[in-house]
């Protein structure tokens, strides 16, 4: 059917109008995500219904975590400009992803899984920035250890990572070893970044930084390619980002 076409469309135009409705009656908050994940679930599932692919249910993951911590990350911002350029962020993401997702399932030739796989590989970095950014900035609104948040995002770095095993053909009980190393580190930088005297912005973007890095190194390893050359560039990006992140931004 020709109309199929136009369902990602449809679906982040009804992403956008959602957030509209909470960024000006917050009380729809929570019923606005409810609403905007089940229509990403129906959307994929509907994608999915007629495909060879059985391991679906791990392509839910991407469109509705960039969903869901922008929307969060959104309601800790103050400036109008930037919350509706997220609000068009993520109804963006998730029309494309669904259009790319859409093809994919017709066609899961190398080409296809290539662009789904760098879309997916964008969404992870932008993701984790905006749960990164929220862990820093939610403890000013609600009571919750910080180790709570901390475990929570680490569980949501979990799934974002493990989505990506299906398109580089590796399982699980193989990526399993370095992958939850990596997490252990990251936890371990978070609660060292938690200390820095910086806003919830630059704090979270550090996170991804390194979240992104190790992310790298788990895909390396995955692939068979886990060396000092492979990794020598992402680490001098790593560095200078992170270098100029702490030179530029505003200490408090």
């Amino acid at each position: 059917m020709t109309y199929k076409y136009f369902i990602p469309f449809v679906v982040g135009l009804a992403l956008w109008l959602l957030s509209q409705i909470f960024f000006f009656f917050p009380v729809a908050f929570y019923s606005s995500l409810a609403l905007g994940a089940l229509l990403i679930v129906f959307s994929v599932r509907y994608f999915a219904r007629r495909s060879p692919v059985r391991h679906w249910p791990l392509f839910l993951i991407a469109p509705l975590f960039f969903f869901l911590s922008f929307s969060v990350y959104a309601s800790l911002l103050t400036g109008r400009f930037w919350v509706q350029f997220i609000f068009l962020l993520d109804a963006w993401f998730v029309a494309n992803y669904l259009h790319h997702l859409s093809a994919y399932f017709v066609d899961q030739s190398a080409a296809r899984e290539k662009k789904l796989e760098s879309l997916l590989l964008n969404g992870v970095w932008l993701t984790v920035l905006a749960v990164a950014a929220s862990l820093f900035g939610l403890p000013a609104f609600i009571n919750t250890p910080f180790y709570l948040l901390v475990a929570l995002f680490l569980l949501v770095v979990f799934f974002l990572w493990i989505q990506l095993l299906p398109l580089v053909k590796v399982k699980f009980r193989s990526a399993a070893p370095v992958l939850f190393v990596s997490l252990a580190v990251l936890g371990a930088l978070v609660e060292a970044i938690s200390l820095f005297p910086l806003n919830f912005n630059i704090l979270g973007f550090l996170v991804a930084i390194f979240a992104y890095f190790l992310l790298t190194v788990n895909r390396l390893f995955w692939q068979g390619n886990l060396n000092r050359r492979a990794l020598k560039w992402p680490l001098v990006l790593s560095i200078i980002l992170t270098i100029l992140s702490l030179l530029t931004a505003r200490w408090l």
